[in-house]
């Protein structure tokens, strides 16, 4: 009898051990994800403190890319980086889970640009370029680098059923809002 109380001790210490190895587990799992979802989404955040008439300070959210920055604009939201050149913006919208995404892949030196630049600023050049199927595009050229920029959207919002023929989500982003975006390389 002894024997069997023995037996059934350790096998009640081996369970109680093994749930709390268990939990163990999981917390240290846990803060492994975190520290690494805060560490790449620190490299491509960063908040800059701007003055503004009131003597207060207004944080100024910036995508980084590989070699650029870019200002959010007020009301945009960095979501996520799905890697080194695509960003997913949060943009306001009253009714569906809306997102700007932001891709900029560097272009062969072949690459010419369309035009005379829409925006000139301190590190490069913006021209219109023409595509078909996202919001917008444009070339961005930085002394003899060439890069192109494609802003689309994202939604959860239902494709209408009677849809007869290209359709895109309601997205609160126009393209004045893509210039202004596109003034804040850096």
């Amino acid at each position: 009898m002894n024997s069997q109380k023995a037996n059934s001790s350790v096998i009640a210490t081996l369970f109680i051990l093994l749930i709390i190895g268990g939990f163990i587990y999981l917390f240290w799992e846990s803060t492994l994800e975190i520290e690494s979802t805060e560490s790449t989404t620190e490299e491509f955040i960063e908040e800059t403190l701007l003055p503004i008439n009131d003597n207060t300070e207004e944080i100024i959210e910036t995508v980084n890319f590989e070699g650029f920055s870019f200002s959010l604009l007020p009301g945009w939201d960095l979501v996520e980086m799905r890697a080194d050149n695509i960003a997913l913006i949060n943009v306001l919208h009253d009714t569906y889970e809306t997102y700007l995404t932001v891709t900029l892949d560097q272009q062969d030196e072949l690459y010419e640009p369309f035009g005379d630049p829409l925006i000139n600023t301190d590190v490069g050049s913006i021209y219109n370029e023409g595509c078909g199927g996202p919001m917008a595009c444009y070339g961005i050229f930085l002394e003899n680098d060439a890069h192109l920029i494609v802003f689309d959207s994202e939604s959860n919002e239902p494709v209408p059923e009677d849809l007869d023929g290209i359709w895109s989500p309601s997205i609160n982003v126009t393209q004045e809002d893509i210039l202004e975006f596109l003034k804040t390389l850096h």
